[in-house]
């Protein structure tokens, strides 16, 4: 409630800490928090006045996901990676050969243990533009994020690079 009466508190002892993370909330509820600090000198503890009550719903829908890379390579390949998202139960990622995502082609990813996956059959010379959203699903409802921003790539013939591992003379 807004007048903090009955208020559960949790005290940081760390001094590093910069967030706590509460557990056992419950979907659809608003809660209220606000922070104090203190300072032990000796034997007294001193507290500083109260912040500003802030407050926050709770809702199931996991963090969006970004796309953090796109490349391609010979065989008409576009490899997507993003950064692992805290709550996502699994990935979804959307290509197709337009901006407008006309005709886009879907990928589930899901298992939350991979940030990678290759997208295979596209046609060299296309620009490809690609999004992703993560999902999460409790108690058997799915829940989505928004879609991240559309990123692009053109599919190119630019093959696997080589190297020398030995020269040798022969005679």
């Amino acid at each position: 409630n807004k007048n903090m009466t009955d208020a559960a508190s949790v005290i940081l002892k760390d001094k590093k800490a910069s967030s706590k993370v509460i557990t056992g909330l419950k979907n659809g509820r608003t809660y209220y928090v606000q922070i104090q600090h203190y300072a032990k000198l000796g034997k007294a503890t001193y507290w500083s006045r109260w912040s500003r009550i802030s407050s926050v719903t709770v809702g199931q829908n996991p963090y969006p996901a970004n796309i953090e890379k796109l490349s391609t390579y010979i065989g008409s390949h576009i490899r997507v990676d993003w950064p692992k998202t805290a709550g996502a139960s699994g990935y979804h990622i959307k290509y197709a050969d337009n901006s407008g995502m006309n005709g886009a082609k879907e990928v589930f990813v899901k298992v939350n243990s991979t940030f990678t996956k290759t997208l295979t059959g596209l046609k060299n010379g296309k620009t490809y533009y690609v999004k992703i959203q993560t999902y999460r699903t409790v108690s058997g409802k799915t829940y989505w994020s928004p879609w991240s921003k559309a990123k692009s790539i053109k599919v190119g013939q630019i093959p696997y690079g080589s190297s020398i591992k030995n020269v040798t003379w022969v005679s």
